[in-house]
């Protein structure tokens, strides 16, 4: 299977990622609060060697930082998808 660079797409990466999400009217102090477990949790050395045995490695961001990330990868995804023509199927 070719590259995205030898596909003529060169600087392309796509990258896997998780994130624990809320709808998005949630109150700003229950998101804050949410990202306190949650990196809290992420540090301890439980869920590090869980992340390590997977042969993962742990990013942890802030909210904003998710978005600019998802943002970036959509951005990514149209540029594919338009550089490569492709087209729904019925």
């Amino acid at each position: 299977m070719p590259t995205f660079a030898e596909s003529g797409l060169p600087g392309v990466s796509i990258r896997n990622w998780y994130a624990i999400t809320a709808p998005a009217a949630t109150p700003r102090s229950i998101v804050d609060k949410l990202s306190v477990i949650v990196l809290k949790a992420a540090a301890s050395p439980e869920i590090q060697a869980a992340i390590q045995k997977q042969g993962l490695e742990l990013f942890t961001a802030t909210a904003a930082e998710i978005d600019a990330i998802r943002r970036e990868d959509l951005l990514t995804v149209a540029r594919i998808i338009k550089s490569g023509n492709v087209k729904l199927q019925d």
